[in-house]
């Protein structure tokens, strides 16, 4: 599953390179790691660390992750509106 989320990331982060015309060597030197680095990160084969992420949002300017997914939003809706009903049994 990490996996999923490291290449969903680094399809993100080639784009807003793209869109900001910037380099995987600038990126490194903002970052303060090496290209190396940047390039496992861009390959999506590196399993990043919050640090790495937030590193990565602050210097591109952009949220890379959600905290809160649309189905944890849908599951607390659902909660929130759900009704419970009592039912009292009447023996005769």
């Amino acid at each position: 599953k990490w996996l999923d989320r490291s290449l969903d990331i680094a399809l993100r982060v080639l784009d807003v390179l793209q869109q900001k015309d910037m380099t995987q060597t600038e990126l490194a030197e903002l970052m303060s790691v090496t290209r190396q680095y940047v390039s496992r990160i861009v390959r999506g084969t590196e399993n990043l660390t919050l640090e790495t992420i937030a590193k990565l949002e602050e210097v591109l300017g952009v949220s890379l992750i959600d905290v809160v997914d649309e189905n944890t939003i849908e599951q607390h809706r659902i909660q929130s509106t759900r009704q419970f009903h009592i039912f009292v049994v009447l023996e005769d």
